[in-house]
């Protein structure tokens, strides 16, 4: 739960606008303490997310209050509704159409908030590429020309949303295990939307160097991926102490959260990331 202090720190809208859409437009509707405080919940923050999507779109807040209304539940409601976007997708990367591929990418990106695109949207397109790879002659190619252009949107993305208010900074790393898929950017572009500033590096990293990055990077924590079971816990240990106590490892591990050696270590899915942020601040 959280207090209107906590929700403005976390969206970076400020408490007197945050008072202004519940109580004038009926945009928000937190509970009350027993005193009359307001209390938020984590909904509330996606809620306002798709508040400042749609001023961002132009749309008055006056009329925003239909289109939270009709997004959610349309896309829920309705399976097949990214199916015109997801065929146009593979049909330009089948093609090598750059800028067909590009279009097709900013359009979803442009109609969708982050947190669809990300939970709903592209475990869609990943889904329709597994089963599209079995026919292609090329699918290998194919699906690193889609992939690097979506890699160009969340660069994008993260890039655009570091003008923004920024909450601290969190360095995103990779170990020297090839890393292709999106998880990397991808989570550092939902971050962006709780106010957190990622520094992002692609390439794989040693170890050794890691302290000095996070300390010229002026981040407040490691989050450090691993397609496969992650680092040995000797070398992981011996980061953690060097960081401060504060790394993260996400890994494909059973579990969504666990505490190893006193190493934090999680999967890759949102939530136990951002309940490490606040235990790490």
């Amino acid at each position: 739960m959280y207090n209107i202090g906590d929700l403005s720190r976390l969206t970076g809208v400020n408490s007197i606008t945050l008072r202004a859409w519940e109580r004038r437009y009926g945009l928000l509707r937190p509970n009350r303490t027993p005193k009359g405080h307001r209390i938020y919940q984590e909904q509330d923050i996606h809620r306002i997310r798709e508040i400042c999507f749609w001023l961002e779109k132009g749309i008055a807040i006056s009329k925003v209050k239909p289109h939270l209304a009709n997004m959610h539940e349309a896309v829920a409601s309705d399976p097949h509704r990214f199916d015109e976007a997801i065929h146009n997708m593979l049909s330009a990367a089948s093609h090598f159409n750059s800028i067909h591929l590009s279009g097709c990418i900013d359009e979803v990106f442009s109609l969708y908030p982050m947190d669809i695109v990300a939970e709903q949207f592209l475990p869609s397109l990943e889904k329709a590429m597994h089963e599209h790879n079995a026919i292609s002659k090329a699918p290998h190619a194919e699906y690193s020309y889609l992939t690097i252009q979506l890699k160009q949107r969340l660069r994008h993305f993260i890039d655009v949303q570091k003008s923004r208010k920024i909450k601290r900074k969190i360095l995103l790393l990779k170990t020297e295990h090839p890393y292709d898929r999106l998880d990397l950017l991808l989570l550092a572009a939902m971050l962006c939307n709780y106010n957190y500033m990622p520094v992002v590096i692609e390439v794989p990293i040693e170890f050794i160097e890691i302290p000095a990055m996070m300390q010229q990077s002026g981040s407040n924590g490691v989050i450090l991926f691993s397609n496969h079971t992650g680092p040995s816990i000797a070398a992981a240990q011996k980061l953690h102490e060097a960081l401060g106590n504060k790394l993260l490892v996400i890994s494909e591990l059973p579990g969504n959260w666990s505490i190893t050696q006193n190493i934090a270590v999680c999967e890759k899915k949102l939530d136990p990331v951002l309940e490490w942020l606040d235990m790490s601040s």
